[in-house]
This record gives C-alpha cells, sequence and structure tokens, in this order.
C-alpha cells in the first residue's frame, strides 16, 4: 500500500537469512514462514509475489522442486539468475494440459449447472463452487498468457 505502483515484492531470501545470521538451504526450510507471509500478504494486496532466486545454477532439478515449493504456497513467480533457469521456471507456473483440460470441464459444467438454475454442482463427484470455478478461469487466463492456448 505505500504506493499504487507497486505491482509485486520480491523475497530475498540470501539478504533475509544473512541478516537472521542463518545458513541459506536447497532444502529452503529456512525461509519457508517468510515465503507463506510474502504470498498471503500479497494475494490480499493483489500484487505479484515472486520467489527468491535458486542460487545453484547447475542444479536443474534442485531448481525445479524449489520453483514447485513457491508455486504450492501462492509465489506468482520466481526470480532466475541465470537464463538458463527461465525456461524451467516457465514451465513450473505455466499450467500442466491436465490442469488446462480440468478447467474447461469446469466450465462446461458450469454452463450446464447455469442452463438448470444451479449455482453449485457436481463434476466426477466432487462440489463445484465459485472458488473452482475462479481457479479454472484463472488457469484459462495464464494458459492464454502462456500462449499455451488460443480458445
Amino acid at each position: 500500500m505505500a504506493s499504487k505502483r507497486n505491482v509485486g515484492v520480491l523475497l530475498g531470501a540470501e539478504d533475509l537469512t544473512a541478516d537472521m545470521g542463518i545458513k541459506r538451504t536447497r532444502e529452503g526450510n529456512e525461509i519457508f514462514y517468510a515465503r507463506n507471509r510474502v504470498a498471503s500478504i500479497c494475494r490480499a494486496y493483489k500484487i505479484d509475489a515472486i520467489d527468491t532466486p535458486f542460487a545453484d545454477v547447475n542444479d536443474v532439478e534442485g531448481l525445479i522442486e524449489d520453483t514447485k515449493r513457491a508455486k504450492a504456497i501462492g509465489m506468482t513467480g520466481k526470480a532466475a539468475i541465470n537464463p538458463r533457469q527461465i525456461d524451467y521456471i516457465h514451465d513450473v507456473f505455466s499450467p500442466s494440459m491436465e490442469e488446462i483440460m480440468y478447467a474447461k470441464r469446469v466450465l462446461k459444467a458450469k454452463e450446464e449447472a447455469l442452463k438448470e438454475g444451479k449455482g453449485v454442482f457436481s463434476l466426477d463427484g466432487k462440489m463445484v463452487d465459485a472458488p473452482i470455478i475462479q481457479r479454472a478461469e484463472n488457469i484459462l487466463l495464464k494458459a492464454k498468457l502462456a500462449g499455451i492456448i488460443r480458445e
């Protein structure tokens, strides 16, 4: 809220752990709270939460795991310190074909439910309501922005 020009916050884990006098590890347990706090606050203010870079440019597996952890807690992106990291980061943050297909099914089922006057419906035995529909719409928007789908 400091400025309307703020569009995101970048977590600097190396700075944070240096200030705290603790070791930065591959697993990142020492920054778990900070990651969650940044992601939650950014979501509340509807700005991007950019995760800290993964420092080992030769550890592709570690980069992918670290990026998945960041995405799983709500980070919307990840900083890269080497151009070789970019495609891996994009792959993790882009919706999978499985997610895209499910999102399409949700929206199709929503249209059918609306015709029947239903606001909540079941798909594959699971309840679908407004938050699930919103997630499906967001997945399809991300897929379009990433150039994965055109429709």
